[in-house]
């Protein structure tokens, strides 16, 4: 009788130590300390370390910009493109600068080829322009024509300056001064025909305006 009223009482020690653990929902293992406190630290979500930067909401455009493949673009973001300014023709030297006229980007700036000059988004040869005659926006006035990048009259006798009489008379031989005509057609003549200064400007001085003063002729 002793004998059973030992075993039942170990019995219900066992019994309640099994229940005192499962109320904690474990079973202590030998060395266990207890339960371990949570560190805090969610493992799903970066740490702000001073790493990663956060977004502001503006778009930089320069050379580390993004663009839609993901790659990042070297030169110049212009839209949705990469592009070298200083070669694009419709981004030279800046976005969205259009090079026209026959013009052609050429470090970073419009530029025309073939001795043209870029005049009002034009390339315009200065030397034979009417409208931009030696220099941009230098027009000739009526009754004169651009030739040799100067403005000269369209007429068949060469201006006369301060000539006594023109170069086309033939009523008058007076002698002419070398330079008395704007041209310069006098000196021409009289460097291959010193008569026409020297003493009188006579049938054959007249008829070598043409040859001396081309595009002239009396």
């Amino acid at each position: 009788m002793r004998q059973k009223a030992i075993g039942f009482a170990v019995f219900s020690v066992g019994l309640a130590l099994s229940m005192g653990a499962c109320a904690t929902g474990r079973i202590a293992d030998e060395g266990d300390s207890g339960p371990r406190r949570d560190s805090g630290t969610d493992s799903s979500k970066p740490v702000n370390d001073g790493s990663t930067t956060q977004d502001t909401g503006t778009t930089q455009k320069d050379s580390s910009t993004p663009i839609q493949d993901g790659s990042s673009c070297m030169y110049t973001v212009c839209g949705n493109l990469c592009v070298d300014t200083s070669i694009d023709d419709n981004n030279c030297g800046q976005c969205n600068k259009v090079c026209s006229g026959g013009s052609s980007c050429t470090n970073s700036t419009c530029q025309c080829s073939g001795g043209m000059t870029l005049c009002s988004n034009v390339c315009v040869d200065t030397m034979t322009d009417n409208s931009n005659c030696g220099t941009c926006g230098h027009a000739c006035a009526t009754n004169t024509t651009c030739m040799s990048g100067t403005c000269q009259s369209t007429s068949t006798a060469p201006p006369q300056g301060s000539c006594s009489h023109s170069l086309c008379d033939l009523n008058d031989d007076t002698a002419l001064i070398q330079g008395c005509d704007t041209t310069g057609c006098v000196i021409s003549v009289c460097n291959s025909d010193s008569y026409c200064c020297d003493y009188y400007w006579d049938s054959y001085c007249v008829s070598e305006v043409a040859m001396y003063c081309s595009p002239y002729t009396c």
